[in-house]
């Protein structure tokens, strides 16, 4: 592909095949330290042509409250970074932005042809630094996230093409195997790549390898649900004609690295414990354990700087099967001439005894003016140097000799020679013990300074916690490379683990892929192993400082760093770490859990790109949130849940988006309801396309409620046939839900309360055959008994629709419920059950969403209180004015019939009139007929108390009226006029 300029002609050069880099004349530019700052600019220089920003804004800014305000921060923030005085790369009108290409070098544009020579494909393949963008990645935005893994899944094919050429084409089979093993990490399902590298790894003698690469190309099938695999078969049969050769089961671990060349900083009470052991008047052995990182051999270090008459050594792990080593060269180091050592480590038989008495006490000679012996890494001591530091102290009787080794806690169980020397001392009382923990914060800040972090101190000891290699690393790193973790860092951790046994670094992988802290349980799910691998691992991970157990949580784990999980998370290959993610959501979503649960199965859902699992679990989530009145959570969830759905097809997505819909309306009442209520009403219609009748019925009922929260009642009424009607070609108990709602809906309207019952018959009857309990069943039914003037009836039957709402988690009909049953206390004048039930409410309404639920409540509440008390007055006019603020009409003529009721008793028709009129004129508007009685009948009553020879012209027309199809209440209201 051609690219303009050439890498060393261009004065700009661009990498994207791995982290973001941007390079003007030789030095690396510091981008942006914003994420979606560095993926926009990525994105642009991708796509290589004019952006129009009303794109750019949708893609990076699709729910902000000014995106294209945002986009001109952004971009303004990016023109910053890279443009340069007199050449500016970033390019942008009212209209457009673009990258200005010309005379720029990009790595992904620079890439050879096909025929190009072996040397340049070589060339072009260490162009590719890992995952196209990487770092880039924004979850959030869907739309971005699709175009960015299809260009990965491009970007992949081409350097697997360059990777298959040149592992199939380079004569050299070492120079191969570099490429081939490169081409299965990248893709582990490929069956040619596997295929090659294991034949690869045969003809180079590393059977076992292929043989270990065989066993986790098997797991990662099964974990991707890929039982057969033919060619693995086959494989595998030629693997077992071939003697394989054993491989040492459990190699130790490094971490890289060293301390040496930084400061030496903090622990001053055990620098003063080495040194006072160093001025010991008796021989003995000093060990000092930690973790990797943890700064043992700056420590050791900088306390042989302090002292005199010091030998250092250091034991290396590829050097273990050597004996003597560290002593040789330690001795050399002395400067004394002992020309007879090589001969004595020669020898065999009884010479070979003879050689190892004369060893010996040759090096005690040599040491004699020797007070200090220093080892390092001293778990990987072989058994003869062991012997012989042994022999060395214990033979030491005329000046003292003090041996200082460094190890790391974890690894000590892999040498049983050391162990048992160790044993040996600390029988004998000849050991002291120091083991160094985490570096104080204050210490660690000190040491950030001291070597000039890039990086605010405080920070680097918070993300540190207290391991000095870490803080090190972070300290000299840059967050305007735009990794996300040190690259040095990451390269010590993949060394680390690479080391480790094939399980056990699988098991981690997966550790870190769950993030965070995890159950152990989840760990042996996700990963397939077995209890005793399983057992193993965790053993060797636990020993290694890689995982360990959480303290407040039994049977639970954690990554030992944060750090050193995102490396390793990183070291997996994009469609590995997806194809984990997909199954961890799985697993998870199999299982009832917490919150918590819900929402790890969410995130993990969104890392595989599964969005109808990641919508899914989003809704559960949400629902969940509701039940625990975590309403602004439920509405969050909600809306994440609505972007992942956002990208399905229409068959998943619409079901998907009238339920998380509903539960965000519900989690918060939408400030244009009527666009809601569209909204609500096209997804219903297109649900009814696609055949899901149950679906669309839940979209109309959102619609009613909306519609009869704001008192339109004519067009719930409306409404609720869509629902019957939907519902009645349905099984029977869709069609029993459906049914139960339009005849609870019809009650709650008081409209045609006939067919009302009739429905709740119905319903009543499919329930009972289905074994079914439902909410408007049972509240149905309250409504027609309350209608009826049959209180105790109505109460048992709000009672039981209560507690059936309460199982179901429906808090919005459990506070309908209840008040139903403060208000047939109130009227009942059962005072005690109506303060015991209000008060319940007042804590139920206090915890739902910003409806006209609280302001009711507490409108109840004060109803109450104004019975008793003329005083509580004042509050009862607040809520009734906030429940007009709120438009809720039907709840506010409610409290207004109560009141002017309660005032006409009293005495106090100056105050009645004016509610019982405004009362009416509701009612009409909501068309409740038997409450409009009551009103009028309310204001009559006032007007002849006030005036009792001016009786309004309405009294005659009310007497007149006809009761038959009133409620009792209404009846009753027209009994007592005048």
């Amino acid at each position: 592909m051609g690219n303009g300029p050439s890498s060393a002609e261009a004065s700009v050069r661009v990498c994207v095949l791995g982290e973001l880099r941007v390079y003007r004349a030789g030095a690396r530019v510091a981008l942006p330290q914003s994420k979606k700052a560095r993926a926009l600019l990525g994105y642009l220089l991708v796509t290589r042509r004019p952006q129009r920003r009303e794109r750019l804004a949708k893609l990076f800014w699709d729910v902000a409250d000014d995106a294209r305000g945002a986009l001109r921060w952004t971009l303004s923030r990016v023109r910053a970074a890279i443009d340069a005085p007199g050449e500016s790369l970033l390019v942008a009108d009212r209209d457009e932005v673009r990258f200005a290409h010309e005379g720029v070098w990009t790595d992904r544009f620079g890439l050879p042809r096909a025929d190009a020579s072996l040397a340049e494909l070589e060339q072009a393949a260490a162009l590719f630094q890992g995952e196209l963008l990487e770092g880039c990645d924004l979850p959030d935005f869907f739309e971005y996230s699709a175009w960015l893994s299809a260009e990965r899944e491009e970007a992949r094919r081409v350097r697997q093409r360059l990777l298959t050429t040149l592992s199939e084409g380079v004569q050299d089979p070492e120079r191969a195997l570099t490429h081939a093993r490169t081409r299965a990490r990248i893709d582990p399902l490929d069956e040619s790549a596997s295929m090659h590298l294991m034949k690869l790894l045969v003809r180079c003698g590393r059977r076992a390898e292929a043989e270990e690469h065989c066993d986790a190309v098997a797991r990662l099938l099964v974990s991707a649900g890929l039982t057969r695999a033919p060619w693995l078969a086959s494989l595998r049969g030629e693997l077992r004609a071939v003697a394989l050769r054993a491989e040492p089961s459990g190699a130790a671990v490094i971490l890289g690295g060293s301390l040496d060349a930084a400061p030496f900083v903090g622990r001053a009470q055990e620098l003063e414990l080495l040194l006072a052991a160093g001025r010991s008047e008796r021989s003995h052995l000093v060990l000092v354990t930690g973790d990797p990182g943890m700064g043992k051999s700056a420590l050791l270090g900088e306390a042989g700087r302090q002292m005199s008459g010091v030998l250092e050594a250091r034991a290396f792990e590829q050097d273990r099967n050597l004996p003597f080593l560290p002593w040789v060269d330690a001795l050399r180091r002395l400067g004394t001439a002992i020309g007879e050592l090589p001969a004595l480590l020669g020898g065999t038989g009884s010479e070979a005894n003879t050689n190892r008495e004369s060893l010996f006490l040759a090096v005690g000679r040599a040491l004699s003016a020797t007070r200090v012996l220093v080892f390092d890494d001293a778990q990987w001591l072989d058994d003869a140097s062991l012997s012989l530091l042994q022999h060395v102290l214990r033979s030491r009787t005329e000046t003292p000799l003090v041996c200082l080794l460094g190890a790391r806690r974890g690894e000590l169980p892999d040498n049983p020679a050391l162990v048992a020397v160790l044993r040996g001392f600390r029988r004998d009382h000849l050991l002291a013990e120091l083991e160094l923990g985490p570096l104080p914060a204050e210490d660690v800040q000190r040491l950030a300074l001291a070597v000039g972090a890039r990086l605010d101190p405080e920070r680097v000891a918070r993300e540190s916690e207290g391991s000095p290699l870490f803080a090190l690393e972070l300290s000299r790193w840059s967050e305007a490379s735009g990794a996300e973790i040190p690259t040095t860092l990451r390269e010590l951790v993949a060394e680390r683990v690479e080391r480790l046994p094939r399980p056990a670094q699988e098991l981690m992988q997966w550790a870190a892929a769950l993030g965070g802290q995890f159950d152990v349980e989840v760990l042996r799910d996700v990963s397939g192993a077995s209890a005793d691998e399983l057992l193993r691992s965790l053993e060797i991970l636990e020993r290694y400082a890689l995982l360990r157990p959480a303290p407040a949580a039994p049977g639970n784990y954690h990554v030992w760093h944060e750090l050193l999980g995102r490396a390793i998370y990183l070291g997996i290959s994009e469609p590995r770490r997806k194809l984990m993610h997909r199954r961890i959501a799985e697993r998870l979503a199999d299982q009832d859990g917490e919150l918590g649960r819900a929402t790890d199965v969410s995130r993990h859902a969104a890392l595989a790109g599964d969005s109808r699992l990641a919508a899914d679990c989003c809704l559960r989530a949400a629902r969940r949130c509701l039940r625990q009145f975590a309403n602004d959570e439920a509405r969050a969830f909600a809306q994440r849940g609505l972007q992942h759905a956002a990208v399905l097809e229409d068959s998943r997505r619409v079901p998907l988006e009238i339920q998380l819909r509903g539960v965000a309306v519900f989690a918060r009442r939408p400030i244009d309801r009527e666009q809601t209520v569209a909204t609500f009403l096209s997804l219903a219609e297109r649900a009814l396309d696609l055949g899901c009748a149950d679906d669309a019925r839940a979209a109309y009922r959102a619609v009613t409620q909306l519609r009869w929260e704001t008192g339109q009642f004519a067009e719930a009424e409306r409404t609720n046939l869509h629902v019957e009607n939907v519902g009645r070609g349905a099984g029977p108990v869709e069609r029993a839900r459906a049914i139960s709602e339009a005849g609870h809906c019809l009650a709650v309207l008081e409209r045609d309360l006939p067919r009302a019952e009739a429905l709740l018959l119905e319903a009543r009857a499919l329930c009972s055959k289905a074994s079914l309990e439902l909410y408007v069943v049972s509240a149905g039914f309250g409504l027609l008994h309350r209608f009826r003037g049959e209180g105790a009836e109505a109460a048992r039957l709000f009672a039981e629709a209560r507690g059936r709402a309460r199982i179901e988690g429906d808090r919005a009909s459990e506070f309908d419920a209840l008040a139903q049953l403060v208000e047939l206390a109130y009227q009942a004048g059962d005072w005690a059950g109506a303060e015991r039930d209000s008060g319940e409410l007042l804590q139920l309404g206090a915890r739902l969403p910003e409806g006209s639920e609280p302001a009711f409540s507490r409108g109840l509440t004060a109803l109450l209180r104004y019975a008793k008390s003329p005083q509580a007055r004042q509050e009862l006019e607040e809520c009734c004015e906030e429940l007009r603020l709120r438009d809720a009409t039907h709840r506010l003529a409610a409290l207004l019939l109560y009141a002017a009721e309660l005032e006409l008793e009293r005495g106090e028709p100056a105050l009645a009139a004016p509610r019982a009129h405004l009362a009416a004129a509701l009612a009409e508007n909501l068309r409740r007929e038997s409450d409009v009685v009551v009103a009028r009948a309310l204001a009559a009553r006032a007007a002849a108390a006030l005036n009792p020879n001016d009786l309004p012209s309405t009294l005659a027309a009310l007497r007149a009226m006809s009761s038959s199809h009133l409620s009792a209440r209404a009846r009753r209201a027209l009994a007592d006029l005048p």
